[in-house]
């Protein structure tokens, strides 16, 4: 009876984990200030590459005020933020491939998924796929919408949805209503095991606008039943 006991404590306290776990996502570059909460000597995890292929290193943020030429009408004037890091001394933030910061991810190897084609923009029809070493699973991500040409021969993507299957299993992951003359289409910016529970993660470009800089992390470790991938955090900026 004890023992039941401490088994149903001990699952109550991994769910606890999972279900109050935050994630924040950052890349490094300049932003407009009002696009970065994150502060200098903040703790993160980079994703950088390594012999392993992936790998986490802990590093402390440097968050530096910068003038932005498209807000700050004087040049004196210091409004977007420049987002940083140095470890040992030497500055390597140009390795990263992005930031992220969560009360379970540890520094380490990460596995990145083999894949049938390059990550990159996913149009209605492509079907790119995806497996991990430690697992036999198959994963298979494509995008559904229809093309319409409209009356001056543009090509918009309605009803456009970003899509995930395992085991004949589909999961919409994103979808919106269209992308137009302005727009781009979505992609895989990365694909591989960040959380480390042997399932495929996503960092997806979900932006429809091509001044519009929007990175979106799933996780399969936050997904709930019926889930593969659940939207873990976003990072959005704009540009002029």
């Amino acid at each position: 009876m004890l023992r039941i006991l401490f088994f149903l404590l001990f699952l109550l306290s991994v769910t606890f984990v999972h279900a109050d776990s935050s994630v924040e996502l950052l890349m490094v570059g300049s932003f407009h200030g009002d696009e970065v909460s994150a502060r200098s000597g903040e703790y993160w995890m980079s994703l950088v590459p390594c012999k392993e292929g992936a790998c986490l290193e802990g590093v402390e943020l440097e968050v530096t005020l910068e003038h932005d030429p498209v807000i700050d009408n004087e040049k004196s004037v210091k409004s977007g933020k420049a987002i940083s890091f140095r470890k040992d001394g030497i500055g390597i933030a140009h390795r990263s491939q992005f930031l992220v910061r969560a009360s379970f991810l540890r520094a380490g190897p990460v596995e990145v998924a083999s894949r049938s084609q390059s990550v990159g923009q996913l149009f209605p029809g492509q079907r790119f796929y995806y497996s991990l070493a430690a697992s036999k699973v198959s994963y298979v991500v494509f995008a559904s919408g229809q093309a319409v040409q409209d009356e001056y021969e543009y090509v918009t993507i309605q009803d456009y949805c970003f899509n995930l299957t395992i085991h004949s299993q589909t999961q919409k992951l994103m979808c919106m209503k269209g992308i137009g003359r302005s727009g781009q289409v979505p992609g895989v910016v990365w694909a591989g095991d960040l959380d480390r529970d042997g399932k495929l993660d996503l960092l997806l470009d979900t932006s429809n606008h091509y001044n519009v800089m929007e990175k979106t992390l799933f996780l399969s470790s936050l997904a709930s039943h019926g889930e593969h991938l659940r939207k873990a955090a976003t990072f959005r900026t704009t540009g002029c």
